[in-house]
């Protein structure tokens, strides 16, 4: 196939750690400035001059036609033996999560990540409520997650009938079309919005290389209503619920649980997730995590965090201010990391 079009904005790459002549490449590309050219794109010839490149689509967002438009796409991708199974974040052009997919067979094939919720359902033109015709029971688990139609639409759940046959969207989100999609396909994903607002910038996927089902997404902080079952007691309204911005599943998407603040109450993590790393020669992988506020360490897939910001030079400060008869003592202001004061006498 062709490769993506001239000027396409490259926003992330995985090679298969199963190909020993490194010549398979998976190509996160933007959708702007040609839709069409968005997407995943695979190559098995990578050394060779010049590659060639295939869209590796079936099942995956349509990036043509996608609604709200997507504006950005992130991958993650097993270890050795696991390189054909691949995760990709999709944040829209309105910097939200538009959606997660997954594939186990090196891209031939995706599905968003719903752990089986999913079916067809009927959408009349200009409505914002989806009616189940086949397919799993809505259920109130599902509120405020993303849905899924037809591979394009990607929306928010705001609420779901009694009798779990419909749900309707939320009115802050452009209805689907002025026509009526019957028998479209719907998809409601398990996932948490982990970037919502800020996926532009923060929208991290990583794939622990000793188990591919094991995967962690970062971004910033989102409450997550899978976080209070988790909890049980000490977290019984959203509102008593500690946003994460960090979050594990331990089987491959189905279920999540949010480990950016070590156990759900205190210790953590910085918020704006941007790295992910692993150190697969220890059992259970040793994490790294980069975000907004320097490095982190886990040795125990994020029940607890140690940070390792030491003599490294990444705070940015917005002011400082001079003591005004002492030149040795310095305070200043920082970007998202608090006041700071250089005084040694403390």
């Amino acid at each position: 196939g062709a490769a993506a079009s001239v000027g396409a904005q490259i926003h992330d790459m995985v090679l298969s750690p199963d190909d020993a002549t490194g010549n398979t490449l998976y190509v996160a590309v933007r959708s702007f400035p040609t839709a069409a050219a968005g997407g995943v794109w695979k190559t098995t010839n990578a050394k060779a001059s010049p590659p060639t490149y295939t869209k590796v689509g079936n099942g995956f967002a349509n990036t043509a036609n996608a609604n709200p438009g997507i504006r950005r796409i992130t991958v993650g991708i097993g270890g050795a033996g696991s390189g054909s199974t691949l995760y990709a974040a999709l944040g829209n052009t309105s910097s939200n999560l538009w959606g997660l997919y997954k594939t186990t067979d090196g891209g031939a094939t995706w599905g968003h990540v719903d752990n089986g919720n999913n079916g067809t359902a009927n959408v009349a033109g200009g409505s914002r409520t989806v009616v189940r015709v086949t397919g799993p029971s809505f259920t109130s688990l599902m509120v405020g997650r993303r849905i899924v139609i037809n591979n394009t639409y990607s929306r928010t759940v705001a609420s779901v009938a009694g009798d779990g046959n419909s749900l309707t969207f939320s009115v802050g989100e452009a209805t689907l079309s002025a026509s009526t999609l019957a028998g479209a396909t719907w998809s409601v994903g398990t996932y948490p919005r982990y970037c919502d607002g800020q996926c532009f910038y923060d929208m991290t996927v990583g794939v622990d290389p000793q188990d591919a089902n094991v995967v962690y997404v970062g971004g910033n902080p989102q409450y997550f209503n899978d976080d209070k079952a988790s909890l049980g007691a000490s977290c019984t309204t959203s509102s008593a619920c500690p946003r994460h911005s960090v979050w594990r599943t331990d089987d491959g998407g189905l279920t999540w649980r949010g480990v950016s603040q070590g156990d759900g109450v205190t210790g953590g993590l910085h918020v704006d997730d941007h790295a992910i790393v692993f150190d697969p020669s220890v059992s259970p992988s040793r994490v790294f995590n980069g975000n907004d506020g320097g490095i982190w360490r886990s040795d125990d897939k994020g029940a607890s965090w140690d940070s390792m910001n030491t003599n490294i030079a990444i705070t940015q400060f917005q002011s400082v201010g001079l003591h005004p008869s002492n030149p040795g003592i310095v305070i200043g202001g920082t970007q998202d990391n608090g006041t700071n004061i250089l005084d040694p006498s403390l």
